[in-house]
């Protein structure tokens, strides 16, 4: 994959990993780092390599395909890992995570995209204790943190809001079940109201569990996953595009994770689709027909007609499959037939 151009990502294949060919100065191989996207570039800051907490700023031009490195004109941001960054305004805030720059309380530092000056900002209010591996998402015009673990190894799951107007952070009362403690999960917003929390790990325990804080509320729940089991894991990344949330990567103490799931927030259910052979690990997508409305959705989405599955053949026949079932018991089972009003009938035996 060459980087003429940039619209180089209209040559992608859908469904696809490729490696890409990038230009400048490659960062050396990091994790726990932190990560955001600003205008067509991508931040990269910290992390740990081989033990070492690592300090650099990196850049990557999304549009170039090009590295570079940051160099600060004031200031000192320390070797950090495990914290998170996130953009309001014009800087990036750099929060919590560990480092041999020992603090009590967490510390939010600021970096300024257009001086590329950093330094401490100072906040009121209840300090949440240091800790890394937390997850840190922007809600409207504050941060949720949730979970962590402290310098002294003690595992959190409590939640504290940083109000970025005031700078005045504050402890959030729960109800209902919260999520173990935990740490190196990945969390997301849906609908501007809810806060999602899926996997990471304790000391001995890694999750595959999904759990959901309503922010007007304050109520956790656990919804039940439907669709392929999720692998436990810790240290995955993940990205909402829609209804639609993507997970990659992460891990146990045994080996990597090496597929990508796609979790539809609004249904529950969780697919890993594979478009190059027709398939979905749902088993409810079969080559030669479509069998229910998550294989007709993702089409729509990839713009694919039902005869790229007959190679222009007209199929007079199906296979038996889940949507034989009645659709009342079918709309029950899966929570996209549910939404669509899809029934057998939509899907005759023939294209």
């Amino acid at each position: 994959m060459g980087s003429d151009g940039q619209n180089w990502y209209l040559g992608l294949t859908y469904d696809q990993w490729v490696p890409l060919s990038v230009s400048g100065p490659t960062p050396a191989a990091r994790y726990k780092h932190a990560a955001v996207t600003v205008d067509g570039k991508l931040y990269i800051i910290g992390g740990s390599r081989n033990g070492r907490y690592l300090s650099d700023i990196q850049v990557f031009d999304l549009k170039s395909l090009t590295w570079s490195t940051i160099k600060l004109n004031s200031g000192v941001l320390p070797a950090t890992s495990g914290h998170n960054m996130t953009l309001w305004e014009n800087k990036l805030l750099f929060l919590a995570g560990h480092s041999k720059d020992v603090s009590d309380t967490v510390t939010v530092r600021f970096i300024d995209l257009q001086s590329y000056e950093c330094g401490v900002i100072e906040t009121f209010g209840k300090l949440p204790v240091a800790r890394g591996g937390q997850s840190v998402t922007l809600f409207g015009s504050k941060l949720i943190m949730f979970g962590g673990e402290d310098q002294h190894r003690r595992l959190l799951n409590d939640i504290s809001v940083l109000d970025l107007e005031t700078m005045t952070w504050s402890t959030v009362e729960t109800t209902q079940t919260s999520p173990a403690p935990r740490f190196d999960h990945t969390a997301a917003l849906h609908a501007n109201r809810y806060l999602l929390i899926l996997g990471g790990c304790s000391h001995s325990i890694f999750f595959n569990d999904l759990h959901v804080l309503d922010l007007e509320t304050m109520e956790w729940s656990q919804p039940q996953l439907q669709g392929d089991l999720v692998s436990p894991r810790a240290g995955h990344a993940g990205v909402t595009i829609g209804d639609n949330w993507y997970i990659v990567g992460g891990g146990d103490n045994k080996s990597g994770v090496p597929e990508t799931l796609m979790l539809n927030i609004k249904g529950g259910d969780v697919h890993k689709v594979t478009a190059k052979g027709k398939t979905c690990s749902c088993r409810k997508w079969r080559n030669y027909h479509i069998s229910c409305s998550h294989a007709s959705k993702f089409c729509g989405h990839s713009e694919i007609k039902p005869k790229s599955y007959t190679s222009g053949v007209q199929v007079r026949s199906r296979l038996k499959n889940d949507m034989d079932i009645a659709p009342a018991r079918m709309t029950r089972k899966c929570s996209l037939c549910k939404e669509m009003g899809h029934t057998k009938a939509q899907f005759p035996t023939r294209f």
